[in-house]
């Protein structure tokens, strides 16, 4: 009897979990989920992967070989080198270009004619009274992309440093093959959401 009151009570516990895992998960990947719907939220995971990324690869700078192994083959073996001081370059640019669709892109937007713009109903979701809203929406979404897209290029250049500090240079290409999966996976997620968002049109609005 007790073994089964405490089977039940456990049963009630893991299903209470569940059900507030499935609770936080709908308001964070709800279409008015306050975390994924919150536009300065993007703005600060960028600023946090940047810092991080690039006080770590500061950090690596005196250890590196100068030249350093810049790609490799698929079987992770260096094919090219250049300067240590070119690569840290580049990894400058690649942050500041995985920044544009945080900062710039919603900005962008706000300038377009809504002729210009290619979205789906967009004579409902453009209108004067919606059109603020939308940009944000709009904004929001390729800050999480320019995250996203900051994250695996972070994962290219972490894996050339760690390759260079290596005594074979070899490039751990699984590791960055599975980031790739996991940016892919974001990707699909991402475009499914914001191509579903344009497509409805609230019930009691669709006359509008």
């Amino acid at each position: 009897m007790v073994l089964a009151t405490e089977a039940a009570q456990c049963c009630a516990s893991t299903s209470e979990a569940r059900n507030l895992c499935s609770v936080g998960l709908s308001i964070l990947f709800s279409e008015k989920g306050t975390i994924m719907q919150n536009s300065g939220l993007p703005k600060l995971v960028y600023g946090l992967l940047a810092s991080v990324g690039l006080l770590y690869f500061s950090l690596s700078y005196p250890q590196l070989p100068d030249p350093m192994a810049s790609h490799f083959n698929a079987s992770g073996v260096a094919t090219a080198w250049m300067p240590k001081s070119g690569f840290f370059m580049l990894i400058l640019v690649v942050t500041l270009a995985a920044g544009v669709p945080v900062f710039v892109v919603s900005k962008s937007l706000a300038k377009l004619p809504n002729e210009k713009m290619n979205l789906a109903n967009k004579e409902y979701w453009l209108a004067p009274e919606r059109r603020t809203e939308t940009l944000q929406y709009l904004g929001i979404q390729m800050g999480w992309f320019g995250c996203a897209l900051l994250a695996l290029l972070f994962s290219g250049l972490y894996n050339a440093v760690a390759a260079n500090l290596r005594p074979s240079h070899t490039f751990d290409s699984t590791s960055f093959y599975v980031a790739l999966g996991a940016f892919s996976a974001f990707i699909i997620f991402w475009l499914v959401r914001l191509l579903s968002h344009f497509a409805r049109v609230p019930q009691q609005n669709a006359g509008s």
